[in-house]
């Protein structure tokens, strides 16, 4: 995400956000006796990352083909602490699935065509 709804102020909204995301059911009430599922991932607020690789409209895909962090707890939208070889980028409302067959087509690397293949569930 490049950053919180309503601004950094408001928390709140943000953290209604992600939960509406990530929660199996978005209209669970965690309890005690109740543990809402989620699916198990992280959201990371980065507005670096945006300016870094040029992203003006979402959602958007984008595969930094050789990426290299140097500090894993710092921006890999700082330069200095991250370097890949080519970047592609794929914006509009289109499945995951989509977008990577899109870059594959450009870039015809076999890790991407592996990343295809695991989506639709099929491993050989």
């Amino acid at each position: 995400m490049r950053g919180f709804v309503g601004g950094m102020k408001y928390i709140a909204p943000t953290a209604d956000f992600v939960k509406s995301i990530i929660l199996d059911d978005p209209d669970c009430i965690q309890t005690e006796k109740n543990e809402c599922q989620a699916f198990n991932t992280s959201v990371v607020i980065d507005p670096l990352l945006f300016k870094r690789y040029d992203i003006t409209s979402v959602p958007a895909v984008v595969y930094a083909e050789g990426l290299e962090v140097t500090d894993s707890m710092g921006s890999e939208g700082k330069e200095e602490n991250a370097r890949c070889n080519e970047v592609y980028l794929l914006c509009g409302d289109v499945s995951l699935g989509y977008a990577l067959e899109q870059i594959y087509k450009k870039t015809n690397f076999q890790k991407i065509n592996k990343m295809i293949k695991k989506l639709r569930g099929d491993f050989y």
